[in-house]
This record gives C-alpha cells, structure tokens and sequence, in this order.
C-alpha cells in the first residue's frame, strides 16, 4: 500500500502537469484567452452573473487578480461590470455580446483535446477516478472551510 507521501509525489505532479497542459493548450487554441480567463468564463458560464468578490472566492484567487482578469475580458469585450442593484460596494460580472457561446465553444474545444489525456483509461477507471477526485475534493473543501 502506497504511503500518504508517496501519494503527494504521485497526484501533485500529475494535477500541475494537467493544469501546464491546459494553459498550453488554452493559448494555441485561443490566443487571447488564458486558462485563468476560461477559468472565469466558465465561473460566470456556470453560475450567471456574480459579483467580483464571489468571483475572487470560488477561484481562489485575490481580489486583485480578478480585477486583472475583468480588465483583460472587459477589454476584449467578453464581459461586462455593472453595479450591483443593492450593494453600491459590489460590482457584477456578466457576459457581454456573443462571449456566453463563444465561452461554450472555447470549454468543449479545451474539454476535448485536454481530456482526451484520460482515453487511456477504460469506463470502469474514469467511474473509480471521478468517485475518489470527488470524496478528494469534499474533504478538502471540509478542511477549507472557515472554523
């Protein structure tokens, strides 16, 4: 049985590999669109319209880096700030124009060439990998949470 330390060597790698593939993949296909600009996207794709410091949370990322990436998309013309009806402190973060379909087509494309990384495994190692990546993530998000 393999040890917990053995364990850390083996999956940490492996996720910075997929995360360094991802980014390089992101850049050939999309040029303007970093993976940490997907990143965001998908957020925004998945959950709607949301203000940056939720943003900031739910990509772990600082607030300063949001707001760096909202310039770069603004500019671009992906997305859009507007204030937030209640709260004159927050500010949300919305699609602007066509970016919902072109932010779709982008995560299939990335989601296709990325993943065909796991075609080496048969139906029955993708079940087993998604049933321990998703207890993986339910603990650490436990460990995460504030005390």
């Amino acid at each position: 049985m393999p040890t917990r330390l053995e364990l850390i060597e083996q999956v940490g790698p492996f996720a910075q590999a997929l995360t360094k593939w991802g980014e390089r993949c992101c850049v050939e296909r999309f040029g303007e669109v970093s993976f940490a600009r997907l990143h965001l996207l998908r957020a925004l794709y998945v959950g709607g319209p949301q203000i940056m410091s939720g943003l900031s949370e739910q990509l772990g990322v600082t607030p300063r880096s949001v707001t760096s990436l909202v310039d770069g998309l603004e500019k671009d013309g992906m997305v859009r700030r507007k204030p937030h009806p209640t709260d004159r402190r927050a500010t949300i973060v919305e699609f602007a124009g066509p970016a919902r379909e072109k932010t779709e087509q982008m995560m299939q494309e990335l989601a296709e060439h990325v993943g065909a990384i796991f075609d080496e495994l048969s139906e029955e190692e993708l079940t087993q990998l998604m049933s321990i990546t998703g207890k993986l993530s339910n603990r650490l998000s436990r460990e995460m949470a504030p005390k």
